[in-house]
This record gives C-alpha cells, structure tokens and sequence, in this order.
C-alpha cells in the first residue's frame, strides 16, 4: 500500500511539474518602416512577466501555458496586442502615435499650459546665456528680462538667490 501511495505521489509530482512548464517566446518588434525598435516593453496580458527589446528590436520572454496574449507598448508607438497560442516566434510591427506637443510655461510655483497663462511673459533664448561667462543660471539672467531682478537672499556662498518680479 506505501508503495503505491509513493507511486501515485511521484506520479502526481511529475504531471503538476508537466503542467507548469513555461515556454520560450522570442521576436523581433519594428515600425512601420521595418526599422527595429529599442526598448518596447513586452509583457503578458495580466502583466506578471515582461521584458523589453534589445538594440536590434529582438525579444525573448518565458511565459506559462496560461499566458494567450502579449501585450507591446513603448511611448511612441500605439500598444499592440497579439494572441500567443501555440505560437513560439512572434514578430510585431508598431505604429507611430501622433502626438500633438504644447508650449509649456515654467512659472515660480508650478507650470501652465501657454493659453491659459493671463500675465506677460518674457522669454530668454537659451543660445542668449549659454556663452556667458558666469558662476551661475541666477547671473546669467540677471538683466536679460525687463522686470526681473536677481537678489541674493544672503551673504554666504552657495546660498541660493531669489528671483524677484517687479510688475
């Protein structure tokens, strides 16, 4: 009777390790031109395995026989998603995103969209302060912009200035 309780036991071990096996699904994932994509993030549909593509677009990801989709996704491109099945090569082709960018303003407590910004703005050309010769971003500014005055808030160094606005 052990010996047959032992028997079913090793039988029993033997198909749950059988059923859990994981399967190697490799690609290749590139643009709509055929030019390979660096660092699209590949992962399961429930997201509990992943990875990401190397320089040449190629991918290789371990997946459970559970895992039916695989999901690519990368800022640029629209996520794609592909039924895995019985499938162990997958190559994916990703389309642009087109993305609309807005001018953004850095204001002293926050940012804001440049259409709902109410005041006047000065604007300060980064090419204008670069070949300036000066220890800091603070002195750099300092009389570019009318209205702006650049106070140092004490006398030690390294203290960090204040940037006050007169309106």
């Amino acid at each position: 009777m052990r010996k047959l309780i032992l028997i079913l036991s090793a039988v029993f071990v033997f198909v749950l390790q059988a059923a859990a096996q994981n399967r190697t699904v490799t690609g290749k994932v590139t643009d709509e031109k055929g030019a390979p994509i660096e660092g699209v993030s590949v992962t399961s549909a429930d997201g509990k395995q992943g990875t990401q593509t190397e320089k040449d677009g190629k991918f290789s990801i371990s997946l459970p026989e559970s895992v039916k989709t695989l999901v690519f996704s990368n800022v640029n491109f629209e996520p794609q998603s592909i039924p895995v099945g019985k499938l162990l090569v997958i190559n994916a082709k990703l389309k642009n995103k087109d993305t609309n960018l807005e001018e953004v303003v850095v204001i002293g407590y926050g940012t804001q969209r440049k259409i709902k910004v109410t005041g006047s703005i000065g604007k300060v050309e980064g090419d204008k302060i670069a070949s300036l010769a000066t220890t800091s971003f603070d002195k750099q500014l300092a009389g570019r912009i009318s209205g702006v005055q650049v106070v140092a808030s004490s006398g030690l160094i390294g203290a960090s200035p204040r940037i006050r606005i007169r309106g």
